[in-house]
């Protein structure tokens, strides 16, 4: 009989450390204090009576219970950083400030994260996520400000999420290999197993991650016109990176365009835009912020918390915005008359034509 070998995170990168990480000191430990944080967080999540956490939280008046946890997972990174001194500087997305401790500031990497993302979603059992990016410091810099503020896909070294839901994936990539893997939490074992070692997004699919709850206060109209006159399925999970991983999964596009409420966009570019941006990229997707034209990667944040509209998925989903390749959009059947169909020159014309 076979004997079938287990692939855990840290054994796959320890393994294969020479051809995923770039050199420097300290991401290697990183890496792994990343690895215990997020399997504590998912035992965090998983036991917690998330159903009936308002009732027993709210009994305390100490801040809303969304807060509560947001505060835990937060202080588990946190706290498994602050013992094995790994990092130059620590980003949080729940936090206005870096965490710069002198004894911290060991390593050559930043961390920059988002604890945990559609929190509400899990009053209601639907998946919850994370976001991380490890950028690359310059220690000529004293100002984190002249660390930190660079492109993206300049400074990423390691990026990747994690969705908390009935069962709790990481998704990760290393910038020397440009793969993203997958692993799964086997809360057994209590390790991340490898379940695919070269997770691709299609190149089309038929899902559009969007709140059309404002759409009134879209400021790119065309935008409604588009969704309306295509065969898209409408999702919307109420998880930023919920959302992503469907995406990642069918194919599609993730959108969030500029509203009145928000003409810069929702999500932080540091901890959340970038990375998966990073991770799309390198799953052969696409993604604009911004102006929606140009590359999400190349924006350079300018503040802790800059946010950016953003769009991305699939190449041939996303190619819709690039003005200089033609994308590829079905579109709705509509009923022509016998006359109409004479003169149509092909019968694609009957599927490519746009409802008037």
């Amino acid at each position: 009989m076979p004997i079938l070998l287990i692939e855990t995170f840290s054994r796959h990168v320890m393994m294969n450390r020479a051809r995923l990480l770039p050199p420097g000191l300290g991401l290697l430990e990183l890496l792994s204090s990343l690895d215990s944080a997020f399997r504590q967080v998912s035992e965090l999540l998983r036991g917690l009576d998330i159903p009936n956490v308002h009732v027993k939280i709210d009994q305390d008046n100490a801040g809303s219970p969304e807060d509560k946890i947001r505060g835990k997972v937060e202080n588990i990174v946190l706290n498994m950083l602050m013992t094995t001194n790994c990092a130059y500087y620590i980003v949080s997305s729940a936090r206005k400030e870096v965490v710069s401790i002198k004894r911290l500031r060991q390593g050559d990497f930043i961390l920059a994260f988002d604890p945990i993302d559609g929190l509400e979603n899990g009053s209601y059992l639907l998946p919850m996520g994370s976001t991380f990016g490890i950028y690359r410091s310059n220690q000529e810099y004293e100002n984190y400000k002249d660390l930190l503020f660079t492109c993206g896909e300049e400074a990423l070294v390691v990026a990747g999420y994690i969705i908390y839901g009935s069962c709790t994936d990481l998704v990760i990539t290393f910038s020397p290999e440009k793969r993203v893997y997958e692993f799964t939490f086997d809360a057994v074992l209590g390790e991340f197993i490898l379940i695919n070692d070269d997770f691709q997004i299609p190149l089309y699919g038929r899902v559009c991650c969007i709140d059309k709850a404002n759409t009134n206060e879209w400021q790119y109209k065309s935008l409604g016109d588009f969704i309306t006159n295509t065969n898209y399925y409408i999702k919307h999970l109420g998880s930023f990176v919920s959302n992503f991983h469907l995406v990642m999964r069918k194919g599609g596009v993730i959108i969030d365009p500029p509203t009145e409420t928000f003409p810069n966009g929702q999500f932080q570019i540091l901890t959340k835009l970038n990375p998966l941006a990073f991770v799309c990229k390198a799953a052969g997707g696409k993604s604009y912020g911004g102006d929606l034209i140009t590359n999400l990667l190349d924006i350079c944040a300018q503040n802790l918390d800059e946010t950016a509209p953003c769009i991305m998925g699939s190449l041939h989903n996303v190619n819709f915005w690039d003005k200089q390749e033609k994308p590829i959009i079905p579109r709705k059947r509509r009923s022509i008359k016998l006359n109409e169909m004479r003169e149509s020159r092909t019968m694609s014309n009957l599927y490519l034509s746009p409802k008037e």
